[in-house]
Formats: structure tokens, C-alpha cells, sequence
């Protein structure tokens, strides 16, 4: 037999096999090229998606239910050499018609010129004034608004104060502005944008950002800052290490003031509380200090008698036991009281979802202070909205019940006088 009638023979012999093993190489390429140009497809679509959402902005610096001031984003970018852009972002409702045509979870963000450097298409946001917004396509779609068209905007109040402090009211917390369809923008001018992980275009409304901080009573603020840094000139590090170097107190929601009376310099939080982590961080510098926390109470009483809602102030004092007192003048001769004499407080706390509960706790009276001394300091009330900002108590709206027939005159001429100063003290 020869070579060549081997071969031949062979190759009719393992045909069938050959023909399988062939068959498969085809099919098992056909499938990982596909995988690979879909994969491919899918990428790209995710990426254009994304680029929609975020335009040209690489980093976003978010502050939850914080607010940085308009400093911080100014510092930043004179850090890092990039355009920062903050925003303010709330969510609303858009109505028209009467209020026949509602639609919820609206995305409304707070913006000025700045927010053109995050923007391919020649449009231009600082277009924005007081009456007039952009929005999205996809809600001038669903709710039927053309260009000058107006409607009514409603969405949450933010404010420096967390919804679930004590003492802070309710009421009032959506705003309402009519306002005018200044353009609408598609999603190449960034109408999509959208900073929450969702695949899902936002139905969004683009408003001035000054106009949106006087509406929600505040002064420079915003709750995310954008940064467009190519990502191969700084990452994410550099970007902390950066707004590490350029922080304020004040975008920490903390302020300094003097204290004439004593002398002394006093930092409190715009939150009315300072949280654990600010207050270890100034709990562990050696300067001398004394910690405070003052309290809206709901009553203090002796026997019978009764002084309705009173601020009450803390004490760092080495011979203060737990279940000591100290009272002014004006609350022991209220109450009829003397050193030694028993008192009662009673006081809200706040339970699950955001419930109140009264409490009630027992005080002996070690000292009585004169009106006058460095205990007599209105400035250890904490600014309240709807308490501190009260011309009289009959003016006072808070965020709990407060019965107005329990003020007696003498209440009103003590906060007259003396404003927020604490009737009593106790161990912090």
C-alpha cells in the first residue's frame, strides 16, 4: 500500500468523526464571538448609559442628610485644579391641571452655570432664574408640558436639622412654587441625570440653586459636590485627601462663637446635637472645656405646684451627684422651694418611629444661683425653629405637644427677659 492510498483510506475512515469534531469547532466559535460582541454591545450601551447619568462628572461627594456650604466646593476645585460642581437635590411632585395630573418621586436638583462643565452639548443651565426650570423629556412626556408652560412644584423642605431630632416640628416641611418650563432637555443634555444606582431614567426638574436654598430657608448649601477629574490624573484617595485639607467646621454643621459674659469660646452644631464622633474628637484635645447639653423639659414641680416647659442645662461639677439639682432664683420662688426640697421633672423621649414618650425623673435641690452670674446665659439654648426664633411663648411651635394654656404670665415676661436662659442644672 502507498502513502498517498493511506491517506485515502484513512481520512474515509475517520470522516464521520471528523466531521463532528469540525461541527463542534464551528458551533463553539460562533458562540464565543457572539458572547464576545454581545458582551462587547452590552458594555458600550452600559457605558453610554452611564454617561447619560453622569455626563462628565468621574467623582461625586454626597452628604446624605448633611449639607456642605458653597465654600467647600470652591476650595475644592481650587485643590484640585478640576471644575466641582455642587448640587442640592430633594425629591417632589409635579402638578398640573387643577391637580388632575399628579406625578411623585420627582428628582429635583438645585443647579447654576457650574453645571455646564459636566455637559457635551452646547446647552447652556445657567439659564435657570427664579420662576423658570428645565425638566426632562421623559416627564414633559408623561405629563403633557411644553416650553412656557407652568405648573406647580412641591417637594420636601431639607433642613440642617434632622427629621428625627426632638423639638423640631413637622409642619411645613414641603414647600410649593409655581413655576414656568424653561426648556426641556434630553438626555444627550443631560436630562438623565441621576447619582442614585438605578438603570431607570429620573423624572427630573433642574432649578436654580440660590432660588432653592432661599425657598428652603438656607444659606449656600448643597448635599452633593460633582468633580470632573479624568481618572488618570487623581483617584478617589487624592479626592479625600484633598476635601480632608479644605474642610470647615461649618461643613460639618458647627460653629464658633464668644461668649461675652464668660470669656469663653462656645462650638455648637447647627443640628442642635453634636454627634458621638464629632464630640470624641474634641473630647480628646487637652484645651479645658466643659461639655453641654440643654433640654427642653416639659414641666418641673414641687408638691402641687408646677412650672410648664423650661429649658434645663448640664453641670461638669466634681461634687454634682447624679440626682442632684441646681435652680435660679426665679424657678425657687416659683415653686416655693429650699435647698434640700425634692423636685420632679418630666420630659419627652423619643421612641420607635419617632414616637414620644413622657418620662419622669426625681431631683434633690443643692443650690439655689442668683439671676445674675455666669450661670444666667441665654446662649446655652440651642437654636430650635419654631422655639429660639418665638417673639412670645405663645408663638412657639415645636415638634411636640405643647399645651399654650399651661403659660401663665410670669412664664411670658420670664422669656421676655430672659429668653432660652436654664431654670435648673443638672450632671451632664
Amino acid at each position: 500500500m502507498t502513502i498517498f492510498k493511506f491517506i485515502i483510506r484513512s481520512f474515509f475512515h475517520y470522516l464521520r468523526p471528523n466531521i463532528a469534531l469540525s461541527a463542534g469547532v464551528v458551533v463553539s466559535t460562533a458562540v464565543l464571538t457572539g458572547a464576545l460582541i454581545i458582551g462587547d454591545s452590552v458594555r458600550y450601551s452600559l457605558e453610554k448609559t452611564a454617561h447619560y447619568r453622569l455626563g462628565k462628572a468621574t467623582y461625586a461627594v454626597t452628604a446624605s442628610d448633611r449639607y456642605f456650604t458653597s465654600g467647600l466646593a470652591n476650595a475644592l476645585q481650587d485643590e484640585l485644579n478640576a471644575p466641582c460642581i455642587p448640587v442640592l437635590q430633594t425629591d417632589g411632585m409635579a402638578v398640573t391641571e387643577g391637580g388632575a395630573k399628579r406625578i411623585n418621586n420627582i428628582r429635583v436638583t438645585g443647579i447654576d452655570e457650574r453645571f455646564n462643565n459636566i455637559v457635551d452639548e452646547e446647552f447652556d443651565y445657567g439659564g435657570l432664574s427664579e420662576d423658570k426650570v428645565f425638566i426632562s423629556k421623559n416627564l414633559a412626556d408623561l405629563i403633557d408640558l411644553g416650553k412656557d408652560d407652568m405648573f406647580l412644584l412641591r417637594f420636601r423642605k431639607t433642613s440642617l436639622i434632622p427629621l428625627n431630632t426632638p423639638l423640631v416640628s413637622d409642619e411645613e416641611s414641603a414647600v410649593s412654587v409655581r413655576v414656568t418650563v424653561g426648556d426641556i432637555v434630553s438626555e444627550k443634555e443631560l436630562g438623565s441625570f441621576n447619582l442614585r444606582n438605578s438603570q431607570t431614567a429620573p423624572f427630573n426638574v433642574f432649578i436654580n440653586l440660590d432660588f432653592l436654598n432661599r425657598i428652603m430657608e438656607i444659606n449656600e448649601r448643597s448635599n452633593a459636590i460633582l468633580i470632573a477629574l479624568p481618572d488618570d490624573k487623581k483617584n478617589a484617595d487624592d479626592i479625600i485627601a484633598s476635601i480632608q485639607k479644605v474642610w470647615d467646621l461649618e461643613d460639618a454643621s458647627l460653629k464658633v462663637r464668644h461668649i461675652s459674659e464668660t470669656g469663653e469660646l462656645e462650638i455648637f452644631s447647627e443640628r442642635v446635637f453634636i454627634e458621638p464622633a464629632v464630640h470624641n474628637v474634641f473630647n480628646k484635645d487637652t484645651l479645658e472645656k466643659r461639655l453641654i447639653l440643654t433640654y427642653f423639659v416639659n414641666a418641673i414641680g414641687k408638691d402641687n405646684r408646677e412650672t410648664p416647659y423650661s429649658f434645663v442645662s448640664t453641670l461638669e461639677e466634681k461634687e454634682f451627684n447624679e440626682n442632684d439639682i441646681i435652680i435660679n432664683e426665679w424657678l425657687a420662688k416659683d415653686l416655693n422651694i429650699q435647698p434640700g426640697d425634692t423636685v420632679t421633672m418630666t420630659y419627652f423621649t423619643v421612641g420607635p418611629l419617632r414616637k414620644l414618650v413622657e418620662e419622669s425623673a426625681h431631683f434633690r435641690v443643692k443650690e439655689i444661683i442668683p439671676m445674675k452670674g455666669k450661670f444666667n446665659d441665654a446662649s446655652l439654648m440651642p437654636f430650635i425653629p419654631g422655639l429660639s426664633d418665638a417673639g412670645s411663648c405663645s408663638d412657639w411651635e415645636a415638634g411636640i405637644p405643647i399645651d399654650l394654656s399651661k403659660i401663665r404670665d410670669k412664664d411670658e415676661e420670664y422669656w421676655n427677659r430672659w429668653r432660652g436662659t436654664p431654670k435648673a442644672f443638672i450632671r451632664i
